[in-house]
């Protein structure tokens, strides 16, 4: 991102951040750019922002807007006020509960518990994210990483069986999703996982 960033200013491209799902609070901190220590010039955002009400933005920085002048970048539904208060209870939200830290520290958790499953289920062979978007990937091998679909596929039913509702993702459809609320508790943590792993137990291992 860094090396991004200097090649944008070398060449005056304006660099984009796509921060609609990865933002508000998603990734352990406020906007997920952040932990590559560098500013975009537009950060779009929508999703979390109002929390289920339907908002989006466009950030940037001043200079950029006065140089567009006003309405350049208007849309049919914008500055709903509904979902404008809304949007601003969020944020106030996050603010007082102190969401953006509670995120990153469930999120440790969940992913200490994930890797310790990992280290008993050779049929997980990766678990990454930050904060509260995690991913766990299922593979036929370690070695070789042929990616598991029938598994990851079979595994959301079984999770949906056990009450937990997850989602797949990657080009091979071999990733489970976790993106919890970011008012998430460790006792909902650990009971996700718990279910998680009572759904894995019920699914038949591969023979030679």
């Amino acid at each position: 991102m860094r090396q991004l960033r200097a090649l944008c200013d070398e060449n005056g491209i304006l660099l984009v951040a796509d921060e609609v799902q990865t933002g508000v609070a998603r990734t352990g901190r406020m906007w997920a750019f952040e932990d590559s220590g560098i500013v975009p010039d537009v950060v779009c955002v929508a999703k979390a922002l109002a929390n289920g009400m339907p908002l989006g933005a466009i950030v940037t920085r001043r200079e950029l807007q006065e140089r567009w002048g006003v309405g350049a970048h208007g849309t049919t539904f914008g500055g709903n006020p509904v979902s404008c208060a809304a949007g601003v209870a969020v944020m106030r939200t996050i603010a007082e509960q102190g969401l953006v830290a509670n995120a990153a520290a469930r999120g440790a958790e969940l992913k200490s518990a994930l890797e310790a499953l990992m280290a008993k289920d050779d049929r997980i062979g990766d678990v990454r994210g930050r904060g509260l978007m995690v991913g766990v990937e299922f593979v036929k091998d370690r070695l070789t990483r042929d990616p598991d679909t029938d598994t990851c596929e079979a595994l959301l039913l079984a999770c949906a069986d056990q009450g937990l509702l997850v989602l797949n993702c990657g080009t091979h459809h071999n990733v489970i999703r976790f993106l919890p609320p970011i008012d998430v508790t460790t006792e909902e943590i650990a009971t996700g996982v718990d279910l998680f792993a009572a759904a894995l137990r019920t699914l038949p291992r591969a023979t030679a």
